[in-house]
Formats: structure tokens, sequence, C-alpha cells
């Protein structure tokens, strides 16, 4: 503005947490796991879930992820979650705008009930799947995340 002032902000650097998979480091914050965990308890015995937000270094083969988009019109059922699209895609393009197109979409979120195992079921395979072909035109990998009671499970998927 026109006073040219400065202003001083402390705030605590982010914790990570980092996972292997198919050949990549997959780092989620752990404020974000903190945020997929509460949803699932809020929205438990149904799943929920959401649209993956960070950025990708294919050369380095990483993955960081910080934030999920949450769609007001998601079917959330016992046995499955389908995420919805409205107010999504506003949200992205905001986050694209501030960050002047540093961050992309790297993925999905989804929460399994009580009892159910984190690995993905021959649903999510397929969704996965389907993730990474939409993908493969611009030839970047896509992040799966299934968080259950105790355990996250992180799954990359790669255009071939």
């Amino acid at each position: 503005d026109e006073s040219c002032t400065t202003q001083f902000y402390h705030k605590a650097p982010s914790s990570w947490t980092r996972f292997s998979t198919n050949g990549y480091s997959v780092y989620v914050c752990d404020r974000l796991i903190t945020e997929i965990q509460t949803e699932r308890n809020k929205f438990l015995p149904n799943e929920t879930g959401g649209a993956l937000i960070g950025s990708i270094d294919i050369l380095r083969k990483k993955i960081y992820i910080f934030d999920s988009i949450y769609a007001e019109n998601s079917v959330n059922e016992r046995e499955y979650f389908i995420r919805g699209d409205k107010t999504v895609l506003k949200q992205y393009e905001k986050y694209r705008e501030v960050t002047d197109g540093q961050i992309c979409y790297v993925g999905e979120w989804h929460s399994h009930p009580d009892g159910c195992p984190t690995a993905p079921s021959s649903l999510d395979i397929k969704l996965l799947r389907d993730l990474t072909e939409h993908m493969a035109p611009e030839g970047l990998p896509v992040v799966m995340i299934i968080t259950g009671k105790k355990k996250l499970t992180v799954t990359c998927g790669i255009a071939q």
C-alpha cells in the first residue's frame, strides 16, 4: 500500500509425514492428516472424502499435499463415497489464482469405516486407474489417500 510498511508474522513451520509409494515420496502436511481424520469421524459410520491439493516435483519424484477441498453435494454412504463437484472448481480456481498457478490437483482421499482395512478395495483400484488415465496426458502422477480409524494408506498411480 502507500504507507510502504511491513508486518512481521510469526508462524511455526508445518510438520509433514513422508510416505513412499510407486517410486515417489509423498509428503502430507500433518495438519491435513488431522483434518482428514476429523472429517472421517464426523461422518461415521459413513465414508467421506475430498480432492487433494498440493504440488508435484516430477524430476525429484516428490509430491507435497497440503490441503483438501470438500464438495457440498457429495454422497456419503456406509460402503462408498462419491465426491460431488459443487464448489470444488471455484475453490480450486481461487487456490490457483492466489498461488499464481503454483499448486495443482494431486488426487483424492476418502475414509473407510471402522473395522475396514485402509488398503484400496477393488472399487478404489478402479478409481485410481481412472484417475491415472485422466492425468496421463499431462504426465502427472495421482495420489489416493485412504484413512481408517488408526491408519492412513497412501497410493500413487503413475501413467504408463
